[in-house]
């Protein structure tokens, strides 16, 4: 679920983009100032695989909470995916 959310916020956050918004994410605003879409993939992809090997790591010394942890990124990762769904909504519906 979290590669799929992940994945989710990388496009949407490109459509914005394209539509004329902005990333809200200093870090990432600059990631894309930088490099654009590659500097994103990269950027993205970094994050989500320290995730995954913090929630490994975790996991197999203490399952639970390495689950919980895994929950908790997945929910983090859904505000701004429903962030920018709201956004692009509110932006068809005018147009």
């Amino acid at each position: 679920w979290f590669i799929s959310v992940s994945v989710m916020d990388l496009i949407l956050t490109w459509c914005i983009l394209l539509m004329g918004g902005y990333e809200v994410n200093y870090l990432a605003h600059a990631v894309i100032g930088a490099w654009q879409l590659p500097g994103l993939l990269l950027y993205k992809f970094c994050l989500v695989m320290l995730v995954i090997v913090c929630c490994e790591e975790i996991g197999r010394r203490q399952p639970p909470t390495g689950r919980a942890l895994l929950r908790v990124g997945v929910a983090m990762t859904c505000v701004p995916v429903v962030a920018a769904l709201v956004q692009l909504l509110a932006v068809m519906h005018v147009a």
